[in-house]
């Protein structure tokens, strides 16, 4: 059974979710995991006060569902499980992803796996910029995976990727 996620009210504010992935939170209750805290703006939260969760995150399937325009880095350093949006998604969704799949049924923001080394994302809708691309300063972006996008994309798609 995968673990449901679902938007309680719009987000007005930046919300940061690092590291927030399946294969980290394998083992955890659904109780666990809405007591983890996730930085709102410049305030840290309970990310069970902004998603009602529901379901087992045993399974590895992870459904988000709402506007997460304003969500943050969600699957950043992903290395297995499946990560799936009911929505559009903010900016760094899938950076350094080393494996899994994450599919957006939006938009998704700039730097969608930004130095991904493996994995596979899939966008149904547009992306933003710098897709695949390497940060500022970095040698090398996107290494290894797959980013499929069936919309448009931005400015600087891949820049600086070296395979992939």
């Amino acid at each position: 059974m995968a673990l449901e996620l679902t938007l309680r009210t719009p987000l007005t504010l930046p919300v940061d979710l690092p590291g927030f992935a399946p294969c980290r939170h394998r083992n955890r209750s659904v109780t666990e995991l809405a007591r983890t805290s996730v930085l709102v703006g410049n305030r840290s939260y309970e990310i069970g006060e902004l998603f009602a969760i529901s379901g087992s995150s045993q399974d590895l399937l992870w459904r988000w569902q709402g506007d997460l325009r304003h969500a943050h880095r969600l699957g950043q350093d992903l290395q297995e499980g499946c990560i799936h949006v009911a929505g559009s998604i903010g900016r760094h969704t899938g950076a350094d992803m080393q494996g899994g799949r994450i599919e957006i049924q939006g938009d998704a923001g700039d730097w969608l796996g930004a130095e991904m080394v493996g994995g596979q994302i899939l966008v149904r809708g547009h992306a933003g910029d710098l897709v695949g691309a390497a940060y500022r300063g970095a040698p090398q972006g996107m290494t290894g995976g797959s980013i499929i996008v069936l919309g448009n994309a931005g400015h600087e798609v891949g820049r600086a990727m070296r395979r992939g």
